[in-house]
């Protein structure tokens, strides 16, 4: 048996823009979503996949991992914790390749997630390419992210019908 139960909560975000001429633009927001974990079921999880692998090598290997693989669900949320603050650092360029700099950072554990990226839009593309960091406090939650950091690439092309 598989028991789901749906939270449904307070959801608030306050935020700030300023953008110079130039294009430099500065952002900053903090969030909160009760429908997130806290960093308290994030510790739980934490013991309690620490205590499965003690379990390992007692015969019943292929249960802790099925165990420890459905914890995993854990990462499907749109946020990690309840807290967040985001901070943001962009260049619009107008007409050529824009860049920008993000920094997450979750206060409840003090984990973050850095994000540097360029983009480019022509002839109905948009190409991104960007280098994303996991880090923080060694209980935090992104600090458990299976890798350490990502490059990745976006490539988007727009067309009437």
């Amino acid at each position: 048996m598989q028991e789901i139960s749906f939270r449904h909560g307070i959801k608030a975000l306050l935020g700030t823009t300023w953008t110079h001429p130039s294009g430099i633009s500065l952002l900053g927001e903090f969030w909160f979503d009760d429908s997130a974990y806290s960093k308290d079921e994030w510790d739980d999880l934490r013991e309690l996949t620490r205590t499965q692998r003690g379990l390992l090598g007692t015969g019943i290997d292929g249960a802790v991992y099925s165990n420890i693989g459905e914890s995993s669900r854990f990462f499907s949320q749109s946020n990690l914790l309840q807290q967040n603050l985001l901070l943001r650092l962009s260049y619009d360029s107008g007409n050529a390749t824009d860049g920008a700099l993000d920094l997450l950072y979750t206060p409840e554990d003090s984990g973050w997630v850095a994000t540097a990226s360029l983009s480019r839009e022509h002839n109905n593309q948009h190409l991104e390419l960007g280098l994303r960091a996991f880090g923080g406090h060694p209980d935090s939650a992104y600090r458990a992210v299976p890798m350490s950091s990502t490059v990745y690439v976006t490539w988007q092309f727009s067309f009437g019908l």
